[in-house]
């Protein structure tokens, strides 16, 4: 009965680790600068990726 437990903390550990990796990973995922400016601490609304024109002569 105990090595059931003991597969069952293993189970519980391993799972745990594999959602702290995947948060991680989706820090780098949806986060990014480049897409459309919304990386935390970037403004790329202008020159830099070309929108002054955004919405006037479409």
């Amino acid at each position: 009965m105990t090595d059931f437990f003991g597969y069952l903390a293993l189970a519980l550990l391993a799972l745990i680790v594999l959602y702290i990796l995947w948060v991680w990973w989706q820090k780098f995922v949806a986060n990014r600068p480049d897409r459309y400016g919304k990386g935390p601490g970037h403004d790329l609304r202008g020159a830099e990726r070309g929108q002054w024109h955004r919405g006037k002569d479409d």
